[in-house]
Parts: structure tokens; sequence; C-alpha cells
């Protein structure tokens, strides 16, 4: 399979991850593109979403946040984001997030390696 340099948003590729809610994720970058040791997602949490608490056992996670607000809890820690903030999970790090306000929380999730 070639690889692919540009990756763009297709919304049939769309899907809701499981345990949150009100939200809508589109791979960007993947193992499908060729890629092996990451996978990047847009995601998109619609006021009244959430991600109820999970863990990834195997991936680190890198949240960086495109627009809206949220809180997060990570590892026992608790904090407000918004635009402009990077919020890095290692691996195996329960976390949860809850949209703040009436605007969409927008962020592009890095996993390493990929789910």
């Amino acid at each position: 399979m070639p690889l692919s340099y540009l990756c763009k948003r297709k919304d049939n590729e769309r899907f809701s991850p499981p345990g949150h809610t009100k939200t809508q994720s589109w791979p960007m970058i993947s193992p499908n593109d060729g890629s092996r040791n990451i996978a990047v997602h847009v995601s998109e949490m619609k006021p009244g979403g959430e991600a109820l608490k999970h863990t990834h056992e195997t991936s680190e996670q890198v949240y960086i946040v495109l627009s809206g607000r949220a809180t997060m809890a990570v590892g026992g820690q608790t904090f407000n984001v918004k635009k402009g903030d990077v919020v890095y999970i290692p691996a195996s790090v329960e976390h949860q997030a809850k949209v703040v306000g009436r605007e969409t929380f927008k962020s592009m999730v890095v996993f390493a390696p990929p789910l």
C-alpha cells in the first residue's frame, strides 16, 4: 500500500469512541495509512458530552485543544483546558473529560502506538 503523506478528514470514517457521549472522531493518520507508531484523530465533543473514566493500556495519548473548553481528570489530577492547551496522558493512566459551556470541544488526539 502506498503511503499517504497528506491526510484529510473523511466524514464517512467518523465513529463514536466507546464510553464517550456526544462525541465524533475522525482518524487522520492510522495504520491504514501506513503509520506504524502513531495514530492521529480529530475529535469533536458536543456540549454536554463526556468521556467516562478509562485507560489505554499500551498507548500514550496527547490532546491538542483546538477550541472549546473541558474539564479533564488525568491520574487523579483535575484541571480545565481550553484552546492552545496540550494534555499528556501516559499509558495505563485513568482519564476522563467533560465539555464545559456551550461550545463544541475540538481537539487533535495523538496515540502512540496506535490503539
